[in-house]
Formats: structure tokens, C-alpha cells, sequence
């Protein structure tokens, strides 16, 4: 009811129109697909502000939303994760990998987190393996992750893959990639 969808049909330039309707309007959240956002991740993640990155599946079929626990990363983007399962009416699974085990101070700040705003569907699980080799095995999901790293070529997070660019390996899913401003 409350969404306005703007369509511009003069200007030629994609990153002009983004910038320009960024400053005129109060975007909360950019829509893209794949193709886009490789094309445009440069200016993504300058504007700082959350994208939803289209997967194959519809977000209908999202039964619940993953994200990989890292302290740096996920406390300060904690609200938005909140506000999105509440908004999506999704539960989170905060995915509890071996180097965050050691950190029961994060785990209580999510449980905390989740008793003062009542929310019931929020469970962490411990997982063993690799964490972006146990979400390509999932089925129905979509994944929240920060995005706080500069973009580099698909090949390079291949090669040298990290938790905090696992998005590049993952576009199977529908994902919010969320900034930390």
C-alpha cells in the first residue's frame, strides 16, 4: 500500500538516476538482481544502504533467514536484522561457527536482544563445517550478511575466500546485504 515505484525513462545513466533518487527520496532499501549488482557493486556499497540481491527463488518461498555469527560484523547491524524478520514475519537462524563458539558474551547480547523486542523465532546453531558449504546444501532461505567490504572480483573471493564477501559465493539465494554506516 505504501510503496511508490518511480520509473525513469530520460535519464541514461543508472548510477545518476540511484544517486539523484537517493538524495530526493528517503530510500530504505535498493532492489537488485546478480547481474546489477556485480555491474553496480562499486556504487552500492559507497551509498550505504541496505540491497536486497534477487536469488533464483521467490521470497515467498523463504522459510527463514540465515546469518553467519561474527561479533564485528552482526552487532552492529543487529536492529536491521530484527526489523527485517519482523517486517518479512521470517525467523532468524544465527549460524554459530568454531570461532564464534568461544564467545558467549555475543550469543547472550542475540538472546537478549531477542527477549527485549519478544521475539520468538530466533535460535542459534552450532555447525561444524564450513559455513557458505552448509547454506549451498539449504533450501528455502535467505541470508542476511553485512556488507563492509569493498567489492573485489568474483575470482579473487574464489581463491581467497572469506566470511564477510560469502555473498559472492551464495546468489543462489535471495540475500540483505546490509552496511555498516
Amino acid at each position: 500500500k505504501n510503496i511508490d515505484i518511480f520509473t525513469d525513462f530520460i535519464e541514461i545513466s543508472y548510477i545518476n538516476t540511484l544517486k539523484k533518487d537517493i538524495n530526493k527520496y528517503n530510500i530504505g532499501l535498493v532492489i537488485t538482481n546478480d547481474k546489477m549488482f556485480y555491474k553496480y557493486q562499486e556504487t552500492f556499497f559507497k551509498i550505504k544502504i541496505p540491497i536486497f540481491k534477487k536469488g533464483k527463488e521467490s521470497l515467498k518461498k523463504c522459510n527463514k533467514m540465515d546469518i553467519i555469527m561474527s561479533e564485528n560484523d552482526i552487532k552492529p547491524i543487529a536492529p536491521v536484522i530484527f526489523d527485517l524478520s519482523f517486517q518479512l514475519q521470517k525467523p532468524l537462524n544465527f549460524l554459530e561457527t568454531e570461532v564464534e563458539e568461544k564467545n558467549k558474551n555475543f550469543k547472550e547480547y542475540i538472546i537478549n536482544f531477542a527477549k527485549l523486542f519478544n521475539f520468538k523465532n530466533v535460535n542459534i546453531k552450532k555447525i561444524e563445517e564450513n559455513p557458505v558449504l552448509y547454506l549451498k546444501k539449504q533450501k528455502h532461505i535467505c541470508i542476511i550478511t553485512p556488507y563492509n567490504e569493498k567489492p573485489a572480483s568474483i575470482l579473487k573471493h574464489i581463491f581467497y575466500p572469506k566470511l564477510k564477501v560469502a555473498y559472492n559465493l551464495l546468489n543462489e539465494f535471495n540475500q540483505f546485504l546490509i552496511p555498516q554506516k
